[in-house]
């Protein structure tokens, strides 16, 4: 599940940053998705978009920040925790 680091063109804005969705939980490290958004809310390099569910304890995160970024936080993080382009859905068919 995967996708490229390359992001759809409309989905970067002018400071290169782009829309990603987080959501996990390290059920081995005392790492809580609450502890990632202010994690990064304390970084310039990334904008909070929107927390989804229980702002104490929210399910998803969507973020803006560079590929780069994206990939840092992710070997930071660990395989608990998806980091992925925020995509728009398409309708099935």
């Amino acid at each position: 599940m995967n996708r490229p680091l390359r992001p759809e063109p409309a989905a970067q804005d002018r400071a290169g940053r782009i829309r990603y969705v987080i959501y996990g939980e390290d059920r081995e490290r005392p790492v809580r998705l609450i502890d990632v958004a202010q994690y990064v809310s304390g970084d310039p390099e990334v904008r909070t978009v929107r927390k989804v569910g229980d702002p104490e304890a929210p399910n998803l995160l969507v973020v803006e920040m560079t590929a780069e970024y994206a990939e840092i936080l992710r070997r930071k993080l660990g395989p608990n925790f998806t980091i992925e382009q925020d995509l728009p859905v398409q309708p099935l068919g």
